[in-house]
């Protein structure tokens, strides 16, 4: 990748908190889709809705097979 620094963009849900300049861990389990252009501000709200949405199957579908339950 060109030895530059690799980030990772990420949304997290239900949580309205401050985190900058705070170091997290994330735990990368799906990758939902490609990165994409957006036309304007209402198609990346449209498509953030449609990624959260599967983002929390997935999520709820992996922590049933561990016996786990996430919040909806």
């Amino acid at each position: 990748f060109g030895g530059g620094r690799r980030l990772v963009e990420t949304y997290i849900m239900d949580y309205n908190g401050k985190l900058k300049g705070q170091r997290l861990t994330i735990e990368l389990v799906y990758k939902l889709r490609d990165e994409k252009r957006f036309i304007n501000v209402d198609e990346l709200k449209a498509q953030m809705k449609k990624d959260v949405n599967e983002a929390r199957k997935i999520l709820e579908t992996r922590a049933k097979k561990q016996g786990e339950h996430i919040k909806s």
